[in-house]
């Protein structure tokens, strides 16, 4: 996943920062994130066996995205906003929980990274649109999308720019994100129709929306709380 990276309401540099928090870790901690990542991905692989999709999706993520280092400094212009991946375990689980809700057939993925998240969301059925900075992982998830025939678009955008859907469910991870972002996105979860979703992972004192769960999933660089509102 990789935040918006640029927005006029994001710090220079705070506590969240992607490659302070790496740079931060010795010895046994850098071993224990190494070891975490694959053990999730093992994890997964074996909890969604049964699901083709997921391997499908799974397979040609790895054949776009090969070679690319999410972590690689020298790929955006302020890598201190670049986390992890939302696993997805993780998403499955959110996107059950949203679809008891009756949810909007639009699902609108902020900062889409890879586009894992958007893909799968496609994948059961939503109308889904990734938003994401990075051009050049934005065209490499379109052809995942086109390969696999997925009703899914990505877009290069700053997503607070962008003229949002009547109605949508909303995913974010606002790990990285100040106060004042969170406030703008919250404004615009607000301004859709009755019944759109938020979808929020490291942010739970969401006010003006009616909390139908919480509770705390794995991500690439561990366990974070998610959220599920509705508006």
């Amino acid at each position: 996943m990789t935040n918006s990276a640029k927005h006029p309401l994001m710090k220079e540099r705070d506590s969240w920062d992607g490659d302070l928090q790496r740079s931060r870790l010795r010895g046994f901690a850098r071993l224990r994130a190494v070891f975490w990542k694959r053990s999730l991905r093992l994890y997964e692989w074996w909890a969604l066996r049964d699901k083709a999709w997921a391997r499908e999706l799974r397979r040609e993520l790895a054949r776009e995205f090969q070679g690319v280092d999410p972590d690689d400094p020298g790929r955006v212009s302020d890598s201190s906003k670049v986390f992890g991946e939302t696993p997805l375990l993780t998403v499955m689980s959110l996107l059950q929980l949203a679809q008891t809700l009756d949810p909007p057939e639009e699902f609108w993925d902020l900062g889409a990274g890879r586009g894992g998240v958007t893909l799968a969301a496609a994948s059961c059925g939503f109308q889904a649109t990734g938003v994401e900075l990075e051009a050049d992982w934005v065209e490499r998830a379109q052809r995942v999308a086109e390969r696999l025939h997925l009703p899914a678009n990505f877009r290069k955008a700053d997503f607070m720019e962008l003229e949002w859907p009547e109605s949508a469910v909303v995913f974010v991870v606002a790990t990285a994100f100040t106060p004042e972002l969170r406030r703008s996105i919250l404004g615009k979860v607000l301004s859709l129709a009755k019944g759109s979703l938020l979808i929020a992972g490291d942010w739970t004192d969401v006010d003006g929306l009616e909390r139908h769960w919480a509770g705390r999933l794995p991500v690439d660089w561990g366990v974070i709380p998610f959220a599920v509102y509705r508006v």
